[in-house]
């Protein structure tokens, strides 16, 4: 006699209309490749453990990004990477969670993304520092924030416009679309961004290959044209909404 096949969950994973709940529909590189496949396995045990909430995993991870920070400050760079990247992988399951759970929250919500942004920019500030370079600390705490800033007033602005992102236009000759029909933006994120620079040079410098100082400029650099680029779509967001005679946001 042919035993019934296994269900999904147990099988430490989930099902296809749980993976959908729990999963983004469109998300980074790094996060579908690396983070996801594993994240699906563990959301799988999690899912039926109520005392795992998504708020607790939200602390619990930028904890753990406060002890990646600390250790990037005390020449650990092993010790940061993994630690970061700890951190990240919690991160993304208590969204995660939420989602699949129907916990979502403004408060959750606030609180992860917000406190993301703070130990980020501490490990950055703490990694420029361990590497004797406080100019790069000094460039990536100017950049780093003010690109997220730009970047909220570029989605408010479009949101009133009724504009999409450039991002969904996007053709590539057609690769960005083989993309998007895989969850993943076709277009370098923060996130690839943050984990070259916090994870994985911090681990080849500790193999002997310092590649610290060219990190931290990129990171910079791409922070600092991120910005640039938010601010021009926010002024064409906002001369269309004056075209279209919206008296919100005109001066005086």
């Amino acid at each position: 006699m042919t035993a019934p096949a296994a269900p999904a969950r147990a099988r430490g994973g989930l099902s296809g209309a749980e993976r959908a709940a729990a999963l983004k529909p469109l998300d980074s590189a790094w996060t579908v490749l690396l983070i996801d496949p594993p994240g699906v396995r563990v959301l799988g045990w999690m899912v039926g453990r109520p005392a795992i909430t998504p708020l607790r995993l939200t602390v619990a991870a930028q904890l753990a990004g406060v002890a990646a920070a600390a250790a990037f400050a005390l020449d650990l760079l092993v010790v940061g990477a993994v630690l970061f990247e700890l951190r990240f992988f919690v991160d993304c399951l208590d969204g995660k969670l939420a989602r699949l759970r129907g916990q979502t929250s403004h408060l959750g919500a606030a609180l992860d993304a917000n406190s993301d942004k703070v130990v980020v920019l501490a490990s950055y500030v703490a990694l420029a520092a361990a590497a004797g370079e406080p100019w790069a600390a000094v460039a990536v705490a100017g950049t780093y924030p003010l690109h997220f800033v730009l970047r909220d007033q570029r989605d408010a602005r479009y949101a009133e416009a009724g504009l999409d992102k450039p991002v969904v236009a996007m053709s590539l000759g057609g690769v960005a679309g083989w993309l998007r029909a895989r969850r993943i933006f076709p277009t370098l994120t923060t996130i690839e961004v943050e984990h070259v620079a916090l994870f994985v040079v911090p681990l080849l410098a500790a193999a002997g290959v310092d590649l610290i100082v060219p990190a931290l400029v990129g990171s910079a650099a791409y922070f600092g044209l991120q910005g640039l680029r938010f601010g021009v779509a926010t002024l064409r967001a906002a001369h269309v909404l004056d075209r279209a005679g919206d008296p919100e946001g005109r001066d005086g």
